[in-house]
């Protein structure tokens, strides 16, 4: 029988490590090798672990040495999978981005404070977030590297862009590892690009407003969180909200419903970008990053029938391979690129449009 996967549980509260280790333990496919409860005592138990340890469950506040501190150590010392255990506070969010960017997998939000006594009801999730790391790849030590087209600057984002209707679309879907890879990817996109772009990233309500400014800071074209009524634009990317789903209308216009879930996701790629190949995308260019499942391949598969490029992220950088994989697989993806390249991909096929 193959062993267990090791995990590595880091909170300062005693009642946190005490119920995250029981739900570990209860699915029969993980095993607690230690807890620890701050950044310092992790960092030595990690090292002493001996390869025991493939994940570790992070929290973000701790005393000594906090979870963000912690993950930069462990990225540097001894690259492991990290799943953040996040608050729902805006600090909280904010924290869990920079925590993506720095090298976490992923990350799981405490139900209340701190001390969160109803932490149990996340279990399942917990479960699901841990899979879904346990599918990634070892992270690599060093720090984000950005996508820098040749003749354009990234460091200067711009603070106007067009208000006329777009005639071309980029249209992103990505998951687990897509705060990372968009942070990558999209500073790579000059201003003058031309098209609209948007992107659906699986992500909670709250946490996408947060990724949204962080992009805008970093990127020359304008990113923003979707909101009811935005318009295509060129220069301009949206990103679907946490929570809702995101559809265009054939003005081109943004409407947000509350419809359920497709297949435990909304935002849904797939919704989205069908949508898009109804009302607008003739004229479309759709990319597909890291991330589990197949969720963007059956919109691609639309956007595909209206002759519209297909591009996707190689298993040489995706995070998860997952959905690249399924888009490929299906002989929809017209190319793949590393994450590096991808940019400059993007940018060739919005100019043959």
């Amino acid at each position: 029988m193959s062993r267990k996967h090791g995990i590595l549980i880091v909170d300062d509260s005693a009642f946190m490590r005490k119920v995250i280790s029981e739900i570990v333990s209860d699915s029969g496919r993980y095993e607690v090798v230690d807890t620890a409860r701050d950044g310092i005592e992790a960092l030595e138990k990690l090292q002493r672990s001996n390869g025991s340890v493939d994940l570790v469950t992070l929290d973000i506040n701790m005393p000594k040495m906090d979870g963000l501190a912690c993950l930069r150590e462990i990225m540097k010392q001894k690259p492991t999978r990290v799943v953040m255990v996040s608050s729902l506070t805006s600090e909280g969010a904010q924290e869990t981005i920079q925590a993506l960017e720095d090298g976490a997998v992923d990350f799981i939000c405490k139900p209340g404070g701190s001390i969160s006594v109803d932490f149990a009801s996340v279990g399942p999730q917990l479960m699901r977030t841990l899979d879904g790391a346990m599918a990634s790849r070892v992270p690599t030590p060093g720090k984000v590297m950005r996508a820098v087209t040749a003749n354009h600057r990234v460091d200067r984002p711009t603070a106007s862009y067009s208000t006329n209707s777009a005639r071309k679309l980029v249209a992103i879907a990505s998951s687990t590892g897509g705060p990372k890879a968009l942070s990558q990817f999209l500073p790579g996109i000059p201003a003058d690009i031309g098209a609209a772009m948007l992107v659906v990233q699986h992500m909670p309500a709250k946490f996408t407003a947060l990724l949204a400014e962080r992009l805008n800071s970093i990127c020359s074209i304008k990113v923003k969180e979707a909101e009811e009524g935005d318009r295509l634009t060129p220069g301009l990317c949206l990103i679907a909200p946490g929570g809702r789903h995101l559809e265009f209308n054939r003005d081109g216009v943004a409407v947000l419903n509350d419809s359920p879930a497709i297949g435990g996701l909304r935002p849904c790629a797939d919704l989205t970008f069908r949508t898009l190949a109804q009302n607008v995308g003739k004229r479309a260019v759709g990319v597909v990053l890291t991330g589990m499942g197949k969720d963007g391949t059956e919109g691609c598969n639309a956007l595909k029938k209206n002759g519209c490029r297909i591009l996707a992220e190689s298993k040489e950088t995706a995070l998860i391979y997952g959905m690249p994989r399924s888009v490929i697989e299906s002989r929809i993806a017209d190319a793949a690129y590393p994450i590096n390249e991808l940019p400059q991909a993007v940018v060739d096929a919005v100019d043959a449009i």
